[in-house]
């Protein structure tokens, strides 16, 4: 009976002692406004986007789930800057997009919840990388103006546990000292890709059947 006991109550204040001791703020939201920020300080601005350009240092691709611990509502972020990819611009034309994740090293606040992420949830030893490629050209008109964001929908084929769907979608984007920012979120709905509901029952947790993939990409000009 003193066994069963202590289980219950290790069930009832662990939760509590998590989210009150272990749990840190979640992240904000990727925005255009933060790249902007972070972008090189220069005044010489590049007006011609052709060329082809690479993922490079400062791009993050993660998810955001909003949980119940208890009687608590959280929001579980999880990134990771192991990204690669590219773009190319022709006339005005985006195309060829490519980008993929290291879905091994995507990180949140807690251990625990990575292990869940890569082993029950994701199966990243089976799925290792999520993969986006771009179906639809996308197209820059008027010219864009340095330093100024735009937006624009973006119709593409998204990879996720072995899944491959065709997504629709917003990006933010912009161009400023030869670097392109962009950033966006895709609404996931768990069981249309094949992923298990993250909620654990057993200890209280329970997570909505839907989550965002959310993703803040850097490039740099490598040809054109």
């Amino acid at each position: 009976i003193y066994f069963v006991s202590f289980v219950v109550f290790m069930l009832l204040v662990g939760p509590w002692v998590y989210i009150n001791f272990f749990n840190e703020d979640s992240p904000t939201p990727f925005s255009q406004q933060q790249n902007d920020q972070e972008s090189i300080n220069s005044n010489s601005a590049a007006a011609d986007a052709t060329g082809l350009w690479a993922v490079t240092t400062g791009s993050q691709v993660g998810y955001r789930i909003k949980e119940q611990i208890v009687l608590r509502k959280l929001e579980s972020v999880g990134r990771t800057d192991s990204v690669t990819g590219s773009l190319n611009i022709t006339q005005l034309e985006v195309n060829n997009v490519l980008i993929e994740v290291d879905m091994k090293a995507v990180q949140s606040d807690n251990s625990q919840r990575d292990r869940q992420f890569r082993e029950r949830i994701m199966d990243t030893s089976t799925y290792p990388k999520a993969i986006f490629e771009l179906k639809d050209s996308i197209f820059l008109s008027p010219t864009p103006v340095p330093g100024k964001t735009i937006s624009k929908s973006v119709v593409g084929n998204l990879t996720l546990r072995g899944v491959t769907k065709e997504v629709v979608f917003f990006v933010s984007g912009s161009l400023e000292n030869e670097v392109i920012t962009i950033t966006g979120q895709i609404p996931i709905q768990f069981s249309e890709w094949g992923i298990p509901n993250p909620s654990v029952p057993a200890v209280f947790i329970f997570t909505e059947p839907n989550g965002l993939l959310e993703f803040s990409l850097v490039f740099k000009r490598v040809e054109g």
